[in-house]
């Protein structure tokens, strides 16, 4: 029992411990940003300091293009579509139908990176399955 006694109270002396020295650690670190921050520079929300913030653009987005070939499938094309882009199989075939008869098709509107991916992803599976389906990117 005495060494239970004994376990517990080395323990709650080092939780003071440890807890004394956070304070320190913490009262020094307040300190040297005190001593170092400027008056007016550092206030987040000061006139002053929006003036010189700059505007955050949003990235463009880029419309993938769906070129009409005379040799790849319409079955093909509907299927990529779905699989690729996520549309249904309604919006997959409107998109097919138009692409046939202008020549060019929207696929979808996506931040650069999304876009490279699925036209990557979609010209890679044409090849693979034989067709010369062109996809390009312009951006919006």
């Amino acid at each position: 029992m005495c060494s239970a006694r004994a376990t517990l109270t080395r323990a709650v002396t080092y939780r003071i411990l440890v807890i004394n020295l956070q304070k320190h650690f913490m009262a020094q670190t307040h300190e040297r940003d005190q001593s170092t921050m400027s008056t007016t520079s550092n206030r987040p929300y000061d006139e002053t300091n929006i003036e010189d913030r700059e505007e955050v653009k949003e990235p463009p987005n880029y419309r993938v293009l769906l070129h009409n070939d005379d040799f790849s499938t319409k079955q093909f094309v509907v299927q990529m579509l779905i699989t690729v882009f996520n549309k249904s199989l309604a919006e997959a075939t409107e998109i097919m139908w138009r692409t046939h008869q202008s020549g060019v098709g929207l696929c979808g509107i996506y931040p650069l990176d999304v876009a490279e991916t699925k036209v990557n992803v979609a010209t890679e599976a044409a090849r693979d399955a034989g067709f010369p389906l062109r996809l390009t990117m312009e951006e919006e």
